[in-house]
Order: C-alpha cells, then structure tokens, then sequence
C-alpha cells in the first residue's frame, strides 16, 4: 500500500451492538459521522468488518476517537477500550486525553492480521468508551 487503508465506524459494513449507535452531522469527524455507545457491557461494541490485509503478517492499526465531553458523550469514561481481532483474546488499548477543546485523536497498536479479510471488535465490559471516528491500518515496518 502506498497509504493507510481506511475504515470508517459508520460504514454500512461494520456491525453495531446493544447501544452502538451511529451518528450523522457530527462537525470535526472524517466524514461527519461516527459511534458511539460503546461499552458499559460487552454486548455494546463496534465490530469493523472486512478489514482487507493482503498478506497475513503484523500491521499497525491507528483508531481515532473524540477526546474530551462533549454532548454525545456524557459520563464516558475515557481511559480505555477493549479490542479484539478476529475473535481473539482482547487486549487494552489506553485512550489518552487531550487538553483544550474537543478533538478527535489517534491511537496507534500493532496487531496481526491473517491474508484477506479480518474483523476488529471495540467493547468495555464496565466502562463506556468515547465516540469512535474511523481507523486505519499498515503494514508494520
């Protein structure tokens, strides 16, 4: 790839679960739109389906998420959310804060993908968890 592949939280491809929802006319987010809901279970998640790798082998993956409260936030807790891929044993991702005004921030992780296509699924069993913009992936160097 010559940029990262990107993948958007409102795409019609994801799946949402228990109080996910989607969001439109949302000022500051890639495409005007994104998720939120997410965690206070494990049965409220964003499941990005379809992430194409073209090899299996390590990537980094970079989530972007609101940072800071703001209306479609209230109460979240903002310190972090669970991430499995392709059914795997979840690991933690800490979501830094950012000072100031509210703004959508990144994340980065290394995960492994297999050759084709892969899911990634965000959840917190007992915390909610910021809006979720988009994510990208690349290949690892």
């Amino acid at each position: 790839w010559s940029k990262p592949q990107e993948y958007e939280a409102e795409s019609a491809l994801n799946r949402l679960g228990g109080t996910a929802r989607f969001h439109a006319f949302c000022p500051g987010f890639s495409s005007g739109a994104m998720v939120d809901g997410i965690g206070d279970g494990a049965a409220n998640y964003l499941q990005f389906n379809q992430i194409d790798a073209p090899k299996k082998g390590e990537y980094v993956m970079t989530l972007y998420y609101a940072s800071k409260a703001d209306p479609t936030m209230k109460g979240a807790d903002r310190g972090e959310v669970r991430m499995s891929v392709n059914g795997t044993f979840p690991i933690t991702l800490k979501l830094p804060r950012s000072d100031g005004d509210p703004q959508v921030v990144a994340v980065k992780e290394k995960i492994k993908l297999k050759k084709g296509f892969n899911t990634i699924r965000f959840f917190n069993e007992t915390a909610r968890v910021p809006a979720i913009d988009k994510l990208t992936i690349q290949p690892a160097i």
